[in-house]
């Protein structure tokens, strides 16, 4: 809630990710406590997150070649791999409604990239004196750690899983939700930098 209200100024593609990922969240917990989630909703989720960061990070590190090229190139192969690749666990049925945590892995380390790209394109070419004046130190600062979080819960939660079902539930509850207050946190100090108002 914090990025959009400090970012409604902007309402750039960081704006609109603070939305998406909101409506995902109160739509996601409010199905869960009907018992009636939408399948696939996860899936949806996280081709919908890996298009808008993309096509942030195409002004800062990508151009717009490359960042269509990605999108197109990622979205079949986790397409492909929802549908035909069976989960670790082999006694959980193959389904393309279900959440595909190791090509989700993938995006997230895709974000780690765009994240110490982003860093060190600032390094090489400063705009701004003090870096924490910079919209993009936060922005980068958000990705890199929910991104580094996020990708070793996805990689090995369905191991982790079959052997302890109760501390992949911990790790969901507390390390996941800790790490997206922090990257909304950060996302809602870049839209309120000065030069967070722009649109991206």
């Amino acid at each position: 809630m914090l990025p959009i209200v400090l970012g409604r100024k902007c309402k750039g593609i960081l704006w609109l990710y603070a939305i998406v990922c909101l409506i995902f969240d109160i739509v996601s917990f409010g199905l869960k406590q009907l018992g009636s989630p939408i399948p696939g909703q996860g899936n949806l989720f996280l081709l919908t997150e890996f298009v808008l960061l993309t096509f942030y990070y195409r002004k800062q590190i990508l151009d717009n070649k490359l960042s269509i090229a990605l999108v197109v190139f990622f979205s079949i192969v986790f397409i492909c791999h929802t549908l035909f690749i069976r989960p670790y666990n082999s006694d959980v049925p193959l389904s393309v409604f279900r959440l595909n945590l190791y090509a989700g892995a993938l995006f997230y380390l895709v974000y780690i990239i765009y994240a110490v790209l982003g860093f060190y394109k600032m390094i090489k070419n400063p705009k701004q004196d003090f870096i924490e004046r910079s919209s993009e130190f936060w922005i980068n600062t958000a990705i890199l750690i929910y991104a580094s979080g996020v990708f070793f819960i996805f990689l090995y939660e369905e191991i982790i899983d079959v052997q302890n079902k109760i501390l992949i539930n911990l790790l969901w509850v507390y390390l996941f939700c800790s790490l997206n207050i922090i990257k909304n946190i950060f996302l809602a100090k870049a839209l309120s930098v000065e030069n967070g108002s722009d649109k991206r």
